[in-house]
């Protein structure tokens, strides 16, 4: 069976001209699917960089996925910055549900278990990411991640106030939480 085929084209947000119809990206992620709330990353390579920068002008370029010529993502540009020398580290997860309609407040906190513990733990550190319902996005987590000693990402559930009371999709389920560390020189 041959590898799928995968083409990432780039078309301009109010007059859908194309920008580009096949944009050399590398490393790609991208989810959830067509129609749904979901992120898309990727990486130019720093000796194409020059080339593409009027094909992902953030917030006026839309970009779609195709895998063996059938669409299966689309999004806006919001972010196309080079990075210089550093860690990024971003978490990227969905609630679909919160007590209040208009979303609420998730606390994330960094862990170091590798599976699933009997008894579970996280770092005192946290933060406190306004989400709304329904919405996935990343988060730079940077500030509450040692990328030594910790393994992954947790929501802490310790709060009584109703704007913390919500549902995240988890592992295993459709629109599972992700964690992405990346270092670029």
């Amino acid at each position: 069976m041959a590898s799928p085929s995968y083409r990432y084209l780039t078309t301009h947000a109010l007059t859908n001209k194309v920008l580009a119809s096949d944009l050399p990206l590398t490393g790609v992620e991208f989810g959830p699917a067509l129609s749904a709330s979901g992120t898309l990353t990727g990486a130019v390579a720093p000796r194409l960089a020059h080339l593409v920068r009027s094909q992902l002008d953030p917030g006026n370029t839309k970009i779609y996925v195709e895998r063996d010529g059938r669409l299966l993502w689309g999004g806006i540009v919001w972010r196309a910055d080079p990075e210089g020398q550093q860690l990024n580290v971003e978490a990227a997860g969905c609630f679909d549900h919160w007590y209040s309609a208009a979303g609420g407040t998730a606390t994330i906190r960094a862990h170091q278990h590798a599976s699933r513990p009997a008894r579970f733990s996280c770092d005192p550190e946290a933060m406190s990411v306004p989400w709304k319902r329904n919405q996935g996005k990343w988060v730079d987590i940077s500030t509450i991640f040692d990328s030594v000693r910790w393994r992954g990402i947790a929501l802490d559930p310790n709060s009584t106030s109703r704007t913390a009371y919500g549902r995240a999709r988890g592992y295993g389920q459709t629109y599972a939480p992700r964690l992405r560390v990346t270092f670029t020189k």
